[in-house]
């Protein structure tokens, strides 16, 4: 097994989409204490979700020539308390089930950290952040063993996800509770009709 990392925009991941859309198709999350479970996949383009945010590269782990993980930055403005930040997503980072728990996403993130060091056009962002999903077994921070730059990260913030229909998201108001904090984060988007229509 020889693994290679190579960093494209949003016309040199279009190559990949079939075989990202499989390890996307083969990774389950759990819906809470539920047996259900749901997959996320992006669609014909898998760009177009990230696209849609901002700027977006994409690291793809390469076993010769077969995709076998991937990870997605997206350049993204970010409102904290009124004051907008350009912040870096790190998002969707997965892997095909033969290739788990084998340093490779940690191999991953240092390429990407090496690169940003070497070059300019990886930089122009105030922080990173990202979200991660967790149920007790199945963990993404798991992979954050041993000297690794996810140890640097600090979870700031935790995320319930409803199932319902987009009726019932199109019927939310004001009435919603406010920040305990009172600390707020708008993170905004372009509209993209792809994303809409998840062409």
């Amino acid at each position: 097994m020889t693994i290679s990392f190579r960093i494209v925009d949003e016309h040199g991941i279009n190559p990949y989409g079939e075989a990202l859309r499989e390890i996307e198709r083969s990774i389950l999350y759990p819906v809470s204490e539920t047996r259900d479970q749901f997959s996320i996949v992006h669609g014909q383009r898998y760009d177009a979700f990230f696209t849609a945010m901002g700027k977006s590269r994409f690291i793809v782990a390469l076993d010769d020539d077969r995709v076998c993980g991937i990870a997605a930055f997206t350049w993204k403005k970010v409102i904290v308390n009124g004051r907008t930040y350009t912040g870096l997503y790190l998002a969707d980072m997965k892997l095909a089930k033969a290739y788990r728990g084998k340093k490779i996403m940690l191999r991953m993130i240092w390429f990407g950290f090496i690169k940003w060091l070497s070059s300019r056009r990886y930089g122009g962002w105030d922080f990173v952040f990202g979200a991660a999903m967790r149920d007790g077994t199945a963990d993404v921070t798991r992979s954050f063993s041993g000297l690794h730059l996810g140890k640097l990260a600090q979870a700031t913030g935790v995320l319930d996800i409803y199932f319902c229909p987009p009726e019932t998201l199109a019927n939310i108001n004001d009435a919603a509770p406010a920040y305990p904090s009172g600390n707020t984060i708008a993170l905004l988007s372009q509209i993209d009709d792809d994303i809409k229509e998840n062409n």
